[in-house]
């Protein structure tokens, strides 16, 4: 499952105000998760649909959102649960910071 397609399903959801056609697209989308093989997967397409970040990081920083930035030049990313999210410690984000990214902000 790639990110587009829960973003689609989400932007298809936000177009309609027929209930059972937005029952039906969710619908379609947890059952496309569930056949990735990984039970994960679906409890993060439901995370990512209610607006919550599984891992609370995206990996952008404020300069990549500012006017003029350069866009990355990668493929599309997958849907792919890297660590369940009951393994991880409250208020603690599932990415390491790297030492020298410490280093510069003076957490360390």
């Amino acid at each position: 499952m790639q990110l587009i397609d829960v973003a689609d399903a989400s932007a298809e959801v936000g177009a309609t105000s027929a209930r059972l056609a937005k029952i039906a697209r969710i619908a379609d989308l947890l059952r496309g998760a569930g056949a990735d093989d990984d039970p994960k997967l679906v409890t993060v397409v439901v995370s990512w649909l209610s607006g919550e970040l599984p891992q609370r990081q995206i990996g952008v920083g404020w300069a990549a959102l500012r006017p003029g930035a350069a866009p990355a030049h990668c493929h599309r990313p997958a849907m792919h649960p890297s660590e369940s999210t009951s393994t991880r410690r409250p208020g603690k984000s599932a990415i390491p910071a790297a030492a020298g990214a410490v280093a510069r902000r003076g957490d360390g």
